[in-house]
């Protein structure tokens, strides 16, 4: 997946899996409810520091999750 950045948002592999697409979409299922959220808390090019405090990075994860799962 690429995002803002120069670099892959997520790479996601299911090579070796029996049943590649099912565990491809188990995947991405738990990459978009959890981890996607956490990713934005990261350094990157408008904000090279991120958000390194964990209390702070907690709270925008939770704040995040919250807006991703009503949309």
């Amino acid at each position: 997946m690429q995002g803002s950045e120069p670099y892959a948002e997520a790479d996601i592999r299911v090579d070796d899996h029996p049943e590649p697409v099912t565990e491809l979409l188990r995947l991405f299922g738990i990459y978009s409810t959890s981890r996607r959220a956490y990713m934005r808390t990261m350094g990157g090019i408008g904000d090279f520091a991120g958000i390194v405090d964990d209390a702070e990075r907690d709270a925008f994860v939770a704040a995040n999750l919250k807006t991703e799962e009503a949309s």
